[in-house]
């Protein structure tokens, strides 16, 4: 599967959310050189933030021509 952002900047992404812990690095248990990233309770406790962020900015920073994304979880 293609990431869509450059393998360097991907792993340093990881390894700063890693550090943070707000996510947690598993070993593929079918293959030794793949791992999982998965969310902690940390990150999992972010997301009321994030939505209600991301509909502020849907409501405040887009013009009434613009499709904001809209986050979905």
């Amino acid at each position: 599967m293609r990431e869509g952002i450059a393998t360097n900047i991907l792993a340093d992404r990881l390894g700063k959310l890693t550090k943070e812990k707000l996510l947690q690095r598993r070993q593929s248990t079918t293959n030794k050189l793949i791992y999982h990233y998965l969310p902690t309770q940390k990150a999992l406790d972010l997301l009321p933030v994030v939505r209600e962020l991301a509909d502020w900015s849907s409501d405040h920073l887009f013009g009434k021509k613009e499709t904001p994304a809209k986050l979905e979880l």
